[in-house]
């Protein structure tokens, strides 16, 4: 498929430099979801790095917090993974989205 650069274009200014959108621009509701995802990924990461990578099952099997590992575990897994990597980049894509129709906006706008 071929690239069609239009569609990567970047509002200017006059003097050809990038314009950050302002705070008004931004949807806060999008924002605030992708907090979210992102606090459940750190969350995922946190079980995964915790338990599986840094100790073995024999050495999980002899903490005295074994049950409440197990239980964590498998919130973890059923409840997070996954589910909170998906939202993040629904969210990525659909913010990317949003910035290529401001760009195809700011681009009808001066023609």
């Amino acid at each position: 498929m071929p690239t069609d650069s239009r569609f990567l274009e970047v509002p200017v200014t006059s003097n050809n430099k990038p314009i950050p959108i302002t705070v008004e621009e931004r949807t806060l509701l999008i924002d605030v979801v992708r907090g979210f995802a992102l606090f459940g990924v750190l969350l995922a990461n946190m079980i995964w790095l915790s338990q599986e990578i840094a100790l073995t099952n024999e050495q999980l099997l002899k903490l005295p917090t074994k049950d409440i590992d197990q239980i964590s575990r498998y919130f973890v897994q059923f409840f997070i993974d996954g589910k909170f990597v998906t939202l993040f980049a629904f969210l990525f894509g659909l913010g990317f989205s949003a910035a290529m129709l401001k760009c195809r906006q700011t681009r009808n706008s001066r023609q």
